[in-house]
């Protein structure tokens, strides 16, 4: 069995170590990264993406080439149910299962 002492001295080394390598080390209270990602001009570079938590995207129906566009709307907008998902294969499409991962950890954190 391993002790206190050993796991704090592996914890030691490993701090060193990645310390020495410059990998985000710590200067003045607060911590470095350990590269910042820039574009061509040198500003920071930034990703726009959708926000898809907004109520417009979630009502949005990720069912491709629906028979009633209109019909799978109406539907929709009757239940909270999670209907218009779509599927890819045997799994949800990509955006919706992040979507109620999303969701899910949320209410879990607000349970526990």
């Amino acid at each position: 069995m391993i002790t206190q002492q050993q796991i704090d001295a592996l914890i030691e080394a490993i701090v060193a170590e990645i310390q020495q390598q410059g990998r985000g080390v710590e200067t003045r209270g607060r911590r470095e990264p350990p590269f910042a990602p820039t574009t061509g001009n040198g500003r920071e570079l930034g990703i726009d993406l959708p926000d898809l938590t907004t109520p417009e995207a979630r009502k949005r129906p990720w069912v491709q080439n629906p028979a009633n566009p209109q019909i799978l709307r109406a539907l929709m907008a009757t239940t909270p149910a999670r209907i218009g998902t779509g599927r890819a294969g045997p799994r949800y499409r990509t955006i919706p299962q992040v979507l109620f991962w999303s969701d899910h950890s949320v209410t879990q954190d607000a349970l526990f």
